[in-house]
Parts: C-alpha cells; sequence; structure tokens
C-alpha cells in the first residue's frame, strides 16, 4: 500500500555513480538488482563492494545509500539508517543522506530523529523542493497538518511545475473542508502530468467528499482510460481504485501486475486489499501470506490479515497477527482502519 506516496515523492539516491573503483562492476550489478527488485542480491553485491576495502570515500557512499534503500524496502530499517549514517559521515554536506535517514527514522515513527534530519537537509539545500516535500509528508504523518502545508506550499514556490507538490497540498486542503482550493491543485497536477493515476483519484473522492458524484465518477473512469504498462504503475492504480470501492475493476490491475513481475510483496498485500474489500477472506489471507514469505516483517500484510481472519472466524490466530502487527508499528490500526481494515 501507499505505492502512490512514492511515485508522488520522487525521491531517491542521487550520488554519481563511481567513475572508478575495482568493485565498480558490484556495485552496478547492485544497483541493478535493486531495480529487478532481487533485494537480497543488491545487498549481497553492495555488501561484497564495500568489503573489497578498495572504494573511494564517495564509491562508498554510493554503495551504502544503494544498501540502505534495499534495507529500507525490506523493511530492514535499523540496518537502513545505520547504512545511511555511514552516507552521512562519508559525505556529510550531502542533503539526501539527511532525506534518507529521516525517512527511515519516520518508518520507525522516530519523529524527533527525523525532523532533526530533515532540518539539516533544508539548512543544507534551501531549495530542494525533495527535501521540504519529505519533510511535508513526515509533519502530515505526525499530525502537524498545518506545518505539512507550509512545507507543501513551499515546494510549489520553489518547483511550481512539480505536480506532487499541488497532489501533497491538495489532500491536506481537501482534509480541512476547503474543497475548491483542493480540487484547484489537484487540477494543476494532473495538467502538469496527465497520467498520474492519484490525482485523478484524488480529485474524485474530493469531488464526492463536495456531493459532486457524476464529477467524481467521471475522474476514476478517466483513471481506467490510462494505458499502464509497468508492474508498479499498475499495482498504483490496484491499490488506488480498491480504496475508492472499485475492487473488481481493481483486481484486474493487481492480477496484470502478477503476471508482469510475480512474488512482488507489495503487490501481493494490494491485491491481499483488494479482495478483503470483495469480502473474499481466504482470497486475502493467501496473498496476505504470499507477501510475509518475501518480506516477513511487512506490517501491513500482518495486519491485513490479523482482520481477515477475525472476518473468517479464526478469532485466536486474528489476534496473534494484529498484536505483533502493533509491535512493529504502533500506528498501523488507525491508519487501516481509515482504509476500511479494521476487526
Amino acid at each position: 500500500m501507499k505505492r502512490f506516496l512514492a511515485c508522488a515523492l520522487g525521491i531517491g539516491v542521487v550520488i554519481a555513480a563511481p567513475a572508478f573503483a575495482s568493485s565498480a562492476s558490484d556495485l552496478s550489478a547492485c544497483s541493478k538488482a535493486q531495480q529487478d527488485r532481487k533485494f537480497d542480491d543488491g545487498v549481497a553485491l553492495c555488501t561484497r563492494a564495500l568489503n573489497a576495502g578498495n572504494l573511494t570515500p564517495s564509491d562508498q557512499a554510493f554503495a551504502y545509500a544503494r544498501r540502505g534503500q534495499i534495507n529500507r524496502t525490506l523493511r530492514k530499517t535499523d540496518d537502513a539508517i545505520a547504512d545511511f549514517s555511514e552516507v552521512i559521515r562519508l559525505k556529510p554536506g550531502f542533503a539526501q543522506g539527511y532525506i534518507d535517514r529521516a525517512s527511515a527514522h519516520v518508518d520507525k515513527r522516530e519523529f524527533d530523529l527525523a525532523f532533526a534530519d530533515f532540518d539539516a537537509a533544508v539548512r543544507l539545500e534551501p531549495d530542494s523542493a525533495d527535501a521540504r516535500l519529505a519533510r511535508g509528508y513526515a509533519r502530515l504523518n505526525r499530525g502537524l497538518g498545518d506545518l505539512a502545508l507550509t512545507d507543501f506550499t513551499a515546494v510549489i514556490r520553489l518547483r511550481p511545475l512539480y505536480g506532487a507538490g499541488y497532489y501533497a497540498r491538495a489532500g491536506i486542503l481537501r482534509d480541512k473542508g476547503q474543497f475548491d482550493e483542493a480540487i484547484q491543485d489537484y487540477s494543476q497536477a494532473l495538467k502538469i502530468s496527465p497520467d498520474f493515476v492519484a490525482g485523478w483519484i484524488g480529485r474524485g473522492r474530493t469531488y464526492a467528499a463536495s456531493g459532486q458524484l457524476d464529477q467524481a465518477n467521471n475522474d476514476y473512469d478517466q483513471v481506467r482510460k490510462i494505458d499502464l504498462k509497468s508492474p508498479d504503475a499498475l499495482n498504483n492504480r490496484c491499490y488506488q481504485l480498491a480504496v475508492v470501492g472499485r475492487a473488481e475493476q481493481a483486481l484486474a490491475d493487481c492480477d496484470k501486475a502478477l503476471a508482469l513481475r510475480a512474488n512482488d510483496a507489495a503487490t501481493l498485500d494490494s491485491r491481499g486489499y483488494v479482495h478483503f474489500k470483495l469480502q473474499n477472506y481466504q482470497a486475502a489471507i493467501a496473498d496476505y501470506d504470499a507477501a510475509m514469505r518475501i518480506q516477513p516483517k511487512f506490517a501491513v500484510a500482518l495486519y491485513g490479515r490479523g482482520v481477515a481472519k477475525l472476518k473468517s472466524g479464526n478469532v485466536a490466530e486474528g489476534n496473534d497477527d494484529i498484536a505483533e502487527a502493533l509491535k512493529l508499528d504502533a500506528g498501523i490500526a488507525e491508519r487501516m482502519a481509515k482504509l476500511g481494515v479494521a476487526p
């Protein structure tokens, strides 16, 4: 879930690839493994490059950054934080290192540490839209909506042709009940990026919240017309359609995404959510099981499986799953309830 946020942010490590190192092939292979979602291979390749002992400091930073991103994807958050700390040690003036470590702290809900790193990134690069966008989402996650609104407005000022800024601000305006202003921001985001699935869904939800149901359905229908080919984009649309109650349409996208890239934990989690929304609880449990075989500490999938087990009458195992998910992520129940996943 929440794949659309990653697409909206567009944030990633931007350290230049190593110009010269005997382990350059391992670093390149690590990056390729990350791209291909072969995460265990990526960790091994970056680790081998680092252990070779012949990398320049810049190349070391590149390797730690890549490995940190992979570890974060694998939800090995402590390992990711350690890797990003090495990036900062090696390149203390590199704002992205602080952004990446801050984002990992957010994963652990260590907001004080996260905000210290985000603030450091903004001090290093005051004109960085990425730093302010990431900090804004962290503030929103912490319940600091007004401060998040300030960050998102700054993103728009710094990069007026960056659709993610308008999209982020629109969500806050919608939650504040400022529907006309939210629709304007969503419309601007879509003008910049017409194939922005989350933008169409967001505007549709805003139309629905303001009682303009025909416009809402028009936006949801528009989403289905976008020709998506990548498994990530299909997964994103699958999830987004399920959120707004179009689970039957969503299922086709998740199935297609998994046909293109089997055994992807995020997509299996999304399809589990779709089955849950369709009240196909055994199918949901099967997908959540498959997701957690790939990523055992997947709190969203674990919580979803727990609730699906409760709905299926398996109370003891369901409660065990929910308790374990809460240990991994104390805020998971509140966020999942907003998506319609609750005991």
